[in-house]
């Protein structure tokens, strides 16, 4: 009985009954592009967020230098004074998870018989955390290497594939490096070469996934 009074009302208001369907399927055509435009709007400001490197640098507390790491000014770098492995782990206990990071040491080498900046990071790392960086060659660390950047090789006529002297060391050049930052006229040298910067970090450079709350927090409780 109800059935057949339902398809005799559907039938005699032909019109209303398209009207009202059409507005249901238009309620529900919008409604399913609005969450979809709200996530991609999510993963593009993520994506965009991540493109401008670490958002926190840990470095030693004292009288403070530039300090210039991955094309963008970090604060600075105490003079004399470097991050330890116990002042890394205490900093890195207060990271939440899935947070990135790189720890950096910086100083001077003598590259050729000139003195010149040089850093020494995790480069695969370093890369992903600085998407800017663009290398020519490999970014595999293969043992005692270096990346050069692109002005200091011009400078030096250094190629990709050569061997260098740093301080007295021969380092295989795996790569050319350009960010348009400072380590364009400097050299990066790979973990196994630390050694050469000596002991302790200039700093630790994270991305902390979140909003700038979130940043703050683990900022205080460093």
């Amino acid at each position: 009985m109800f059935r057949r009074i339902l398809w005799k009302s559907i039938l005699e208001r032909k019109t209303r009954t398209f009207v009202a369907v059409l507005a249901v399927t238009v309620a529900a055509t919008t409604i399913s592009a609005v969450l979809h435009l709200q996530g991609d709007v999510q993963r593009r400001m993520t994506h965009e967020v991540r493109a401008y490197g670490p958002n926190l640098t840990v470095y030693p507390r004292g009288e403070s230098h530039p300090l210039v790491v991955g094309g963008i000014e970090l604060g600075g770098a105490s003079s004399g004074r470097a991050l330890t492995e116990e002042a890394i782990a205490v900093a890195e206990a207060c990271f939440p998870a899935g947070t990135s990071r790189v720890r950096v040491r910086s100083g001077e080498v003598v590259v050729k018989g000139v003195p010149c900046g040089a850093i020494s990071v995790p480069w695969k790392e370093a890369i992903e955390l600085c998407p800017w960086w663009a290398t020519e060659g490999t970014t595999e660390e293969r043992g005692e290497a270096c990346l050069v950047g692109v002005d200091l090789a011009a400078r030096l006529f250094i190629s990709r594939g050569q061997d260098v002297e740093v301080n007295g060391r021969v380092l295989r050049v795996e790569g050319m490096l350009a960010t348009g930052g400072a380590e364009d006229r400097q050299i990066v040298l790979s973990p196994a070469c630390a050694g050469l910067l000596g002991d302790g970090y200039a700093a630790l450079w994270a991305r902390v996934e979140g909003s700038a709350s979130d940043v703050e927090a683990v900022s205080l409780a460093i």
